[in-house]
């Protein structure tokens, strides 16, 4: 089952002994050190530092945090911000306009494809 492989991973992880190097910048200044008390601490890339974790192997060659990585990997790939949402918006703001506050849902979406290919072609670069 997914959520008790998982509890187990992080109980594991949680306790195994990750290399610094893996998440910590180290660096001979002063204000670049990983410390908690630095306000800007340098640190890796959390992507980065995850691959090195989900590629870790037990001794007998078996990936070793196989659940968890699925479950960061999810969480990974969620979407840090509404930017999308907030485009959709203003896009569906153009098409809807005042004269045209009737239209159905089918008809926006199509409106928005043509759109969105017309722009995709003026934007190729011409053969000559």
């Amino acid at each position: 089952m997914l959520s008790i492989d998982c509890t187990d991973e992080w109980k594991v992880y949680s306790v195994d002994d990750i290399p610094r190097s893996w998440y910590c910048v180290e660096d001979s200044t002063e204000d670049a050190s990983c410390d908690a008390a630095n306000d800007r601490p340098s640190i890796h890339p959390v992507d980065q530092y995850w691959a090195k974790v989900m590629a870790m192997r037990t001794a007998a060659g078996d990936l070793k945090y196989k659940t968890l990585g699925k479950v960061v990997l999810a969480g990974l790939a969620l979407s840090h911000g509404n930017a999308d949402a907030e485009r959709g918006f203003s896009a569906n703001k153009k098409v809807v306009t005042a004269d045209r506050a009737r239209l159905c849902e089918g008809t926006i979406n199509a409106v928005r494809l043509v759109m969105r290919y017309a722009a995709m072609v003026t934007s190729l670069p011409t053969c000559q």
